[in-house]
């Protein structure tokens, strides 16, 4: 078992465009969380910059949907790729 599955949480990141506030997000966990987490984005379906730019983030896990889902489905898709003790939606 991992370090990340015994101490740490998975943070899961429903987004649809807006890839500005989406960045800052991003950014702002990167600075200030200390414990070990996981980043898992759940993208549905944006058609803006967004897909294109989280693959150049290093460290996300990164699902894709083609359409928007909806918030409900994406936390769910989330939840099942998370590997950390605790979940944070």
């Amino acid at each position: 078992m991992s370090a990340l599955n015994q101490t740490g949480c998975s943070i899961i990141i429903p987004v649809h465009n807006q890839w500005r506030y989406t960045t800052q997000c991003l950014t702002s966990i990167q600075r200030r969380t200390t414990i070990p987490y996981e980043l898992i984005i759940v993208d549905n379906g944006s058609t803006d910059a967004t897909p294109e730019c989280l693959q150049h983030i290093e460290g996300l896990q990164i699902i894709t949907n083609p359409t928007n889902r909806g918030w409900i489905k994406a936390c769910n898709q989330g939840i099942e790729a998370a590997e950390g003790r605790y979940v944070l939606l």
